[in-house]
C-alpha cells in the first residue's frame, strides 16, 4: 500500500507530429477532463488525510512567507502551515511547530519553544 498524499494531475493533450497525435481511438477531451477532475478530488482527499494524521504532531517548518500577521512555510512532508506571529518579521528560518488543526488546505500551528 503506497501512501500517496498528492497527485499532480493534468489531462493529456497530443502534440503535433508525435505518436500520440496519430493514434486511433483517442479518448475524448470530455472524458479526459472528467477523469482529471476525479483524480484531483482523490488527491484532495488523500492530502486531507495526511493533514489529519499530523494533528498534534511537532514538525520542523521552513518559514518562507510573512503576511497579515501570519508566517507560513512547509514541513518536510509538504504540509503548508500558518502560525499567527505578528511580531516575527523575518522569514527563511526553520522552527519546530505543533500542528493544531486544518482548514482543508492549510494547517494552523504554534511554534514550540
Amino acid at each position: 500500500d503506497l501512501p500517496i498524499s498528492y497527485l499532480h494531475v493534468f489531462p493529456f493533450s497530443e502534440r503535433e507530429n508525435t505518436g500520440a497525435d496519430s493514434m486511433k481511438n483517442k479518448v475524448s477531451l470530455d472524458i479526459r477532463y472528467a477523469r482529471a477532475k476525479i483524480l484531483r478530488k482523490l488527491s484532495n482527499i488523500k492530502f486531507q488525510e495526511v493533514q489529519k494524521n499530523n494533528i498534534n504532531k511537532i514538525k520542523s517548518v521552513l518559514f518562507e512567507l510573512n503576511e497579515d500577521g501570519f508566517i507560513s512555510g512547509l514541513t518536510d512532508n509538504y504540509i503548508r502551515v500558518k502560525v499567527e506571529e505578528p511580531n516575527i518579521l523575518k522569514t527563511n528560518f526553520i522552527s519546530d511547530v505543533k500542528l493544531l488543526k486544518t482548514d482543508g488546505e492549510v494547517m494552523l500551528g504554534e511554534i514550540v519553544l
